[in-house]
C-alpha cells in the first residue's frame, strides 16, 4: 500500500517561482495564439502547421517565435539542469547559479545560432531560403518541447520513478530531435540537392561550429 510522502528539493522554491512567472504569461501567449499553438504543438503528427501558416510572413523576428524562443530555452536549460542533478559532473551544489549558467549558455548558443545564419543568409543572397528553413527548426522545436515538457515536469517534481522518467524523456528528445532533421531535409530534399554547397557550409558552421566553440571555450 502507497504511503504519501513529502519529496525534499533542496533550494527548489526558486525553481516552482520560475516556472510559476513562466506558466502566467505561457497562459496569456496561449490566449493570445490558440489555435496556432495547438497546430504547432501536433506538428510532428500533422503538417497542418506549415499549410496554414506557412504562407505567412516566416521572419523569426515576431511575437510568437520570440516566445517560442523562450520556451525552448527553458525545456533545454531544465533538462540540462536536471540531468545535472541526477548525474553531478562536479562536487558543487546544483542551486540556481547552476540553473542560470545553463540558461545563459543556451540563450546564448540560439543567439549565436540566429547572427550566423542571417550573416550567411546575407552574404550568399539566400534571404527566402534561410526564411524558410529556419522557420521549419524552430517549429519543429517548438513542437518537441510542447510535448515533452509534461514529462520534464513530472520527472522533477514527482516522487516515485522520477529519474526513470527523466530517463525516458531525454531519450525521446534526442529521438525527436533525429526525427526534425530528417524531416527537415525531406522537406526540403529538392533545395539542398540544387544547393548542396550551401548546405553543407549552413550545416557545419551553423549547426555544428557553435558546439565546437562552446566546448573549446568551456562555457
Amino acid at each position: 500500500m502507497f504511503e504519501a510522502t513529502f519529496r525534499t528539493l533542496p533550494n527548489a522554491n526558486w525553481l516552482t517561482i520560475t516556472l510559476i512567472l513562466f506558466f502566467c504569461g505561457f497562459v496569456a501567449f496561449k490566449f493570445i495564439y490558440k489555435e496556432r499553438l495547438v497546430q504547432n504543438y501536433f506538428l510532428l503528427f500533422s503538417n497542418n502547421y506549415f499549410f496554414n501558416y506557412g504562407k505567412e510572413s516566416k521572419s523569426i523576428f515576431n511575437l510568437y517565435f520570440l516566445i517560442s524562443y523562450l520556451f525552448q530555452c527553458l525545456f533545454i536549460t531544465l533538462l540540462g539542469f536536471t540531468f545535472l542533478k541526477y548525474y553531478p559532473i562536479n562536487p558543487f551544489p546544483v542551486d540556481y547559479h547552476v540553473f542560470l549558467y545553463i540558461a545563459s549558455g543556451v540563450s546564448i548558443y540560439f543567439l549565436f545560432k540566429t547572427l550566423v545564419g542571417i550573416l550567411l543568409k546575407f552574404i550568399f543572397d539566400l534571404n527566402e531560403t534561410y526564411d524558410n528553413v529556419s522557420f521549419q527548426k524552430v517549429s519543429y522545436l517548438t513542437s518537441i518541447s510542447l510535448l515533452l515538457f509534461p514529462l520534464l515536469i513530472i520527472s522533477v517534481y514527482t516522487t516515485f520513478y522520477s529519474e526513470i522518467i527523466f530517463k525516458i524523456t531525454a531519450v525521446l528528445f534526442f529521438i525527436l530531435l533525429l526525427y526534425r532533421y530528417l524531416m527537415l531535409v525531406l522537406n526540403n530534399k529538392i533545395l539542398i540537392a540544387s544547393h548542396l554547397f550551401y548546405f553543407i557550409l549552413y550545416l557545419c558552421t551553423v549547426e555544428i561550429a557553435p558546439f565546437i566553440i562552446f566546448y573549446k571555450l568551456k562555457f
